[in-house]
């Protein structure tokens, strides 16, 4: 390589963080969702800086360039979290997650990932970013060696509204089917992905994670407007009225 070219090299080494699709502009780890949005306030009631899927059933993606330290070998994880964080112990209806059922709050811990014996937060932890302490549940996996496609920055994706590609090499993926349907109005899900280690005193720590800005999680479950019940229970009237009928 000429001295010219070694030079220009490095400038956008350097510069890669700004350059679309470039070096360091692709996370090791990434989320991200078909069809899904970014959020970049939190007017929405969503979580600021974050993508955000546009309906109650969708694909998760996740998403591995591979490393010297983050090998298809490692196990990773997928923490699903509560937000807003709740009263202890309520009934928050449930998620699905790869038709697991998971019942909100009853099977989730409470306290900021990686899952472990002490769940209070340390410095090897997951940050808690606006999301955590809350209700969590931890759901760990490899990346598929034969499922990979062309490496892309999720964020610009989900800014410009494109679909996920089906195409190239070099990033490798796992799609998880979630359904928050079931979930109380006024929470949602919100999905951190991450690789932990066990240390010689049995601490785990996470040693790499998709950036905050890279996350993702569900719609906002709303409250049913009032014209919506209404016309529900007009519904449920006149069914009423007319089983009435048939029986007379």
């Amino acid at each position: 390589m000429g001295r010219k070219r070694r030079i220009w090299f490095c400038l956008a080494l350097g510069l890669g963080v700004f350059i679309p699709g470039f070096g360091l502009s692709c996370p090791t780890l990434q989320l991200d969702i078909e069809g899904g949005w970014y959020n970049m306030s939190s007017t929405s009631g969503q979580t600021e800086d974050t993508i955000v899927a546009n309906s109650y059933s969708f694909e998760l993606y996740a998403f591995l360039i591979p490393n010297d330290s983050n090998t298809l070998d490692d196990t990773y994880y997928l923490s699903a979290a509560l937000v807003p964080k709740p009263e202890p112990n309520v009934d928050l209806g449930y998620f699905t997650f790869d038709s697991r059922t998971v019942n909100v709050t009853s099977d989730m811990y409470f306290g900021v990932p990686p899952l472990e014996e002490n769940l209070g937060f340390d410095s090897g932890d997951l940050q808690k970013h606006g999301i955590f302490e809350t209700y969590f549940i931890e759901f760990g996996f490899q990346f598929d060696w034969s499922k990979d496609i062309a490496p892309y920055n999720t964020q610009q994706r989900a800014q410009s509204g494109g679909a996920i590609s089906t195409y190239g090499s070099g990033m490798y993926y796992r799609v998880f089917q979630v359904d928050v349907s079931g979930l109380a109005p006024g929470y949602l899900i919100h999905f951190d992905l991450y690789k932990a280690s066990r240390l010689s005193d049995g601490d785990i720590e996470v040693s790499e994670f998709a950036p905050f800005s890279h996350d993702a999680e569900s719609p906002l479950r709303r409250v049913p407007e009032p014209s919506t019940i209404v016309l529900l229970g007009g519904g449920l009237f006149s069914l009423a009225m007319v089983r009435r009928k048939m029986r007379n």
